[in-house]
């Protein structure tokens, strides 16, 4: 019904130091608005990335190509994550 598109989790390592990731697991609604005089399901897009905690997260929402800001509605945190990365 609507377009993913997968983006890569990318980070420049330099030698000798360590990384952690931390983030933040929501649940809740999010209301996005665009000032358009057609919608097409077919210009919507929801962009992943893949491997974070082994689970998909969508990082990004557009519209022809436009990323669209939400306007946050009610969220709670449900949990919070830190991950060691490695590099080899």
């Amino acid at each position: 019904m609507y377009s993913t598109k997968e983006v890569a989790f990318n980070l420049k390592h330099k030698p000798n130091y360590k990384y952690i990731l931390i983030g933040q697991k929501e649940t809740g609604t999010y209301k996005y608005s665009l000032k358009i005089d057609n919608f097409s399901i077919d210009k919507l897009c929801f962009s992943f990335c893949k491997g974070i905690n082994k689970e998909n997260s969508v990082v990004t929402l557009s519209y022809d190509g436009n990323t669209l800001k939400p306007k946050s509605e009610d969220t709670i945190v449900q949990s919070f994550f830190i991950n060691f990365l490695s590099f080899r």
